[in-house]
């Protein structure tokens, strides 16, 4: 048996719908959203239900002992 160093990384996505003004290009509703969303929409926890987690592993070239 040996021992590696492993790093783990995880990515989590949700898809929270927030609702704009009808008159915003994507760029203005992004910039509104990041101002005015509540908090709700930045917590993963709020939105479980769309949230798609991703966990990777990679060997470390070098291990530290």
């Amino acid at each position: 048996m040996r021992k590696v160093q492993i790093k783990v990384t995880r990515t989590e996505t949700w898809f929270p719908v927030y609702e704009v003004p009808d008159n915003m290009n994507d760029d203005d509703a992004e910039d509104w959203i990041s101002n005015q969303a509540p908090q709700e929409v930045f917590d993963d926890y709020t939105n479980k239900d769309t949230l798609d987690g991703m966990t990777d592993i990679e060997i470390m070239k070098y291990f530290l002992q």
